[in-house]
């Protein structure tokens, strides 16, 4: 009969080679540019939106809470702006960072 071979690894051993295997990881798609990063500091994200189809005879389920984000129509084009006391304001672009035009 074969006897089987159980080996034990403590917690330490089992943390150190998960930290090295996300370290050496994170380090290889960095080296081969595979990471991306902004250059344009004042290029960010910071909401994401959806539209919603809107169809004549058909009801929406929407959220009561308010938004923290504010439109407003500025030169033809739509922005966004912090509704909370500080001064952000982001232009609104699609995908292909076109804006998204708006009328008064």
């Amino acid at each position: 009969m074969e006897k089987l071979i159980k080996e034990n690894y403590s917690i330490r051993a089992i943390f150190v080679a998960l930290f090295l295997g996300v370290a050496i990881t994170v380090f290889a798609l960095e080296y081969l540019g595979k990471i991306k990063h902004n250059e344009d500091k004042n290029d960010f994200i910071i909401a994401e939106y959806k539209g919603i189809l809107l169809q004549p005879g058909e009801s929406h389920r929407i959220s009561r809470k308010e938004n923290q984000q504010l439109a407003a129509c500025q030169d033809g084009v739509l922005i966004i702006e912090a509704n909370d006391g500080t001064d952000l304001k982001a232009l609104i672009v699609d995908y292909k960072n076109r804006t998204v035009r708006c009328t008064l």
